[in-house]
């Protein structure tokens, strides 16, 4: 395969920061995670060995700690006690409770795969002092030099620390940042992207951008959803030159084959997503009309025929 020239910066980086929040240490239930924590250290180890820096920045004692109080509670709380409304675990508790057993795993988690770490503890105040970064800077390089992974703890961090968080991931990396910290996030959690064509825009210029908008990669973010034209290209004929290549059938398939969906369809209408249509359990398919639409059924004669299935 072609190698992507869009991460070629990769092999030039020396140091990685990794960054495990509460949603990666404990599971829905709250209890720790422990088979992710461990493919997670067997992977910076894998890394360690292979040269890299590696920084762990560390958060989740809060959810951790708050987890095992009210499991102590529950423990140690009569009948009539758990009758009563409960009041919210103090946040600085919960740290104190979590953080102990939350750096204590790690320390074993690495020892076990015979890999050093050391736990810095690090506040806001810490940072506005330069002498103190200064220090903290020579600390960690020692560290690293030594094959030492650093796991610096967040959770004394406040807020105001950070002006702008700007998350590059999935939708689901990007709405969990956005819904669980009260610093600003611009993110991009779901891609509508259009494109406007104007009546004084280039027409050959004008296809390259909606080709490539369209169909170098159609399950990206950004990839074109809409496109938008100026009356005028309709009415002179440039909106069919515009959208020419878009129309050829080896375009359709490199679509279809490439867009990362369930069911895609060419040329249909997106009502006949439905299992009792496809004739499946399902709604997977990849579907070809020429101009179909559901309306509401009339007409339409749906035939199902058994196909043989590759094992």
């Amino acid at each position: 395969m072609a190698e992507d020239s869009s991460r070629a910066f990769v092999k030039d980086v020396k140091r990685i920061v990794i960054k495990v929040g509460t949603a990666v240490v404990t599971r829905n239930d709250g209890r720790l995670a422990l088979g992710r924590l461990g493919a997670l250290c067997e992977q910076m180890k894998e890394l360690n060995s292979l040269g890299y820096e590696i920084i762990l920045v560390s958060s989740g004692a809060v959810g951790l700690g708050r987890q095992r109080l009210r499991y102590r509670r529950l423990v140690n709380s009569s009948f009539a006690d758990l009758q009563k409304p409960q009041v919210e675990l103090d946040g600085k508790a919960c740290a104190a409770v979590g953080q102990n057993s939350l750096m204590a795993l790690y320390d074993t988690l690495f020892s076990e795969l015979d890999i050093s770490s050391a736990q810095l503890l690090v506040t806001d105040s810490d940072f506005r002092d330069r002498d103190f970064r200064k220090q903290l800077n020579e600390t960690v390089k020692s560290l690293l030099s030594l094959k030492v992974i650093p796991i610096f703890n967040e959770n004394d961090a406040l807020d105001d620390v950070i002006d702008l968080v700007i998350p590059r991931g999935s939708n689901k990396l990007v709405s969990q940042i956005k819904s669980s910290t009260k610093i600003p996030v611009l993110g991009h959690a779901d891609g509508i992207c259009h494109v406007y064509v104007d009546k004084s825009a280039n027409m050959d210029m004008a296809k390259r951008i909606v080709l490539d908008a369209k169909i170098d990669y159609p399950a990206a973010c950004n990839a074109m959803e809409t496109l938008l034209v100026h009356e005028d290209l309709l009415q002179n004929g440039a909106l069919n030159e515009l959208i020419v290549d878009l129309r050829i059938q080896e375009t359709a398939e490199l679509f279809l084959h490439q867009v990362d969906s369930a069911a895609v369809f060419h040329n249909a209408s997106t009502r006949f997503c439905d299992g009792a249509r496809f004739g499946l359990g399902a709604e997977v398919l990849i579907l070809k009309g020429s101009g179909q639409v559901v309306d509401g059924d009339k007409g339409v004669i749906y035939t199902h025929i058994d196909m043989p299935v590759d094992s």
